[in-house]
C-alpha cells in the first residue's frame, strides 16, 4: 500500500471517528431530554435509596430483573444452635442495575446496592455510589430521595419504640493503653480496639449487626437464607422482657417505668427547652446486679449500650469517645462501671496520668447537647463519690442526687429480700424443688451473684444424679 493510499485510508477513519464522536454526543444529548440520569455520591446514599425501594410494601417498587446471585454469609446468633455461626444466604447483585417498576413507569439503578466500598464522602465530589435513571416527568427526584429519608427514619422510630427489630448491642470504649496491648496481640496486623461505627438503624450500611443486615435484606426480597428461616436468626430475647429473669427489689420497678416514660418523651423535654438526657447512680455491694441492670434496661428499650472504660483514658480520648457516641448511638445507654475505682472524690486514683474529675464532669453537663444519653454510673464505695457528680440526698426518700443534670437519680442495690431469694431459688431449682426453702435459709445473707452459684451448685448436682439414675435402670 503506497502512502497516498494510506494517508487516504486514514483519513476516512478519521472521518467516521469524528462522525462517530458527533453522534454520541448528539444522542447523550438527546437522551438527556428525554431521561434523567442522578448519581449517589457514595455507597451510603445509594444504600439509603435501594433500602427504600426495595420495601416492595412502603415503595410500591417492584424489581422486575436481577442481573445475577451472590452466595455471602453473615456471623450470627442461631436460635436452634443456641450459638453463634455463619449464615449462608443468596443475595442478588446490581452490579449491571436492575429495573423498578411502579405502575406503568420505570425506575433503573445501577451500581453496587449494598457492596462493600467504603461509605466515607469522596474527595472529587464526582460521586461513585451508583445512579439512578427514569423517562423524565415520570418521577421526582426529591419526592423519591424524600420518602427514601422519611422510610428510614420511621424504620429507627419504630425501632426506638420497641415495635421492630431491637437496636441493642454492646460497644466497649477503651483509652490508648489497652489499644496498644490488643495491636501487640494482634501481630502487627494494624487491629485497632473499638473502632466507633454508627450502627443505628438509619445507617443500610453492612457495617450494622449481622442480624440486622439479614433482617433487612430479607424484608426487601433482596436475600434467600440457605438452611435456616429468619425466624432462627437473632438473640433469642429480642422482643421479650429482659427483666423476667432477675430478682430486683421493688424500686427497681419504678426506674423502669421512669426509663421506659423517657425514652418516649423525646418531644416533651425538646418542647419545653429540657435536655432529653438522664443520669443514674446505681451503688451497693458487688454481686447485686447493678451491671445486669444497666444491660437489661438497655436490651428492654432497645437501644445500644456503650461502656467507657476510663481507668485507660486521658481527657482528649474521653472527650472524643463521648463526643461521638452523642452523634452516632443516641439514643443509648452509656454505663461507666466502677467509677471509685477511676475516682475517690475528685482525685484519679489510678494512678496514671489519665482523665481528670473536671473533664469528666464537663463532658456529663457541658455546652455540648447531650440529648438521647442515659447515663448510668455504677459503684461499690459510695463514700467516694463527690457531691458534684451526684449523691444520694439523705432522709429524701425519692432517690434524689445532689446534682440533678449529671446523677438524676440514686439506687442503692442491696443484698435480695428473702422473697427474691425464694424467686431466683423457683427458678433455678425447679427440677429440685425440696431443697428451694433450706437453700433459701442458708443463703439469707447472700448477694445475689453468691446465692445463684449455691443455687447452680445444687441445681447442677441434682441434674447429673438424675441422670445417671436413669441411665443404671
Amino acid at each position: 500500500m503506497d502512502t497516498s493510499s494510506f494517508m487516504g485510508l486514514s483519513a476516512i477513519f478519521a472521518g467516521i471517528a469524528m462522525a462517530w464522536g458527533k453522534i454520541k454526543m448528539a444522542f447523550s444529548h438527546l437522551s438527556s431530554i428525554i431521561i434523567e440520569t442522578y448519581t449517589f455520591e457514595t455507597q451510603t446514599d445509594l444504600s439509603l435509596f435501594t433500602r427504600y425501594i426495595l420495601d416492595e410494601k412502603a415503595s410500591s417498587f417492584k424489581r422486575i430483573s436481577i442481573n445475577k446471585l451472590m452466595i455471602g454469609s453473615r456471623d450470627s446468633y442461631i436460635r436452634p444452635l443456641r450459638r453463634r455461626g455463619e449464615v449462608a444466604f443468596f443475595k442478588g447483585v446490581f452490579s449491571g442495575g436492575s429495573f423498578f417498576l411502579k405502575g406503568k413507569k420505570v425506575l433503573f439503578v445501577g451500581g453496587e446496592m449494598g457492596g462493600s466500598n467504603s461509605p466515607g464522602r469522596n474527595s472529587s465530589f464526582g460521586g461513585s455510589g451508583g445512579r439512578v435513571s427514569f423517562v423524565r416527568g415520570t418521577f421526582s427526584m426529591k419526592d423519591l430521595m424524600k420518602s427514601a429519608i422519611e422510610y428510614c427514619y420511621d424504620q429507627r422510630a419504630e425501632s426506638i419504640l420497641g415495635q421492630t427489630n431491637s437496636r441493642f448491642f454492646i460497644e466497649k470504649i477503651q483509652g490508648t493503653s489497652a489499644k496498644r496491648i490488643r495491636n501487640t496481640n494482634m501481630a502487627g496486623e494494624g487491629f485497632t480496639l473499638t473502632t466507633l461505627q454508627l450502627k443505628s438503624a438509619l445507617s443500610p450500611s453492612p457495617e450494622t449487626s449481622s442480624e440486622n443486615c439479614l433482617q433487612d435484606m430479607v424484608k426487601g426480597n433482596d436475600v434467600e437464607i440457605i438452611k435456616w428461616a429468619m425466624s432462627d436468626i437473632g438473640d433469642e430475647n429480642e422482643g421479650k422482657c429482659s427483666f423476667s429473669h432477675l430478682a430486683f427489689p421493688d424500686e427497681v420497678g419504678e426506674f423502669i417505668t421512669e426509663a421506659e416514660t423517657w425514652m418516649k418523651s423525646k418531644d416533651w423535654f425538646l418542647k419545653n427547652k429540657i435536655p432529653w438526657r438522664r443520669g443514674w447512680l446505681l451503688h451497693g455491694t458487688p454481686g447485686n446486679g447493678k451491671s445486669s441492670l444497666s444491660r437489661s434496661l438497655a436490651e428492654y428499650l432497645g437501644i445500644p449500650l456503650i461502656i467507657f472504660d476510663l481507668s485507660d483514658m486521658d481527657n482528649n480520648e474521653f472527650s472524643s469517645g463521648w463526643d461521638r457516641v452523642i452523634k452516632s448511638y443516641t439514643p443509648c445507654v452509656v454505663l461507666i462501671e466502677d467509677i471509685d475505682a477511676i475516682f475517690c472524690g475528685r482525685e484519679n486514683v489510678t494512678g496514671k496520668d489519665g482523665l481528670t474529675f473536671d473533664c469528666l464532669l464537663n463532658n456529663l453537663s457541658g455546652a455540648s447537647n447531650s440529648d438521647g444519653v442515659f447515663l448510668i454510673i455504677t459503684t461499690n464505695k459510695i463514700e467516694c463519690i463527690d457531691d458534684a457528680l451526684g449523691r444520694p440526698v439523705e432522709n429524701d426518700g425519692t432517690h434524689q442526687s445532689t446534682r440533678p443534670g449529671r446523677i438524676d437519680r440514686v439506687l442503692e442495690l442491696k443484698n435480695p429480700s428473702k422473697e427474691n431469694l425464694t424467686k431466683i431459688a423457683k427458678r433455678i431449682l425447679s427440677i429440685c424443688p425440696q431443697f428451694i426453702e433450706s437453700t433459701v435459709e442458708a443463703g439469707i445473707n447472700d448477694s445475689g451473684a453468691q446465692f445463684q452459684e449455691r443455687c447452680a451448685r445444687i441445681a447442677l448436682n441434682e441434674f447429673w444424679k438424675n441422670k445417671e439414675n436413669k441411665e443404671t435402670k
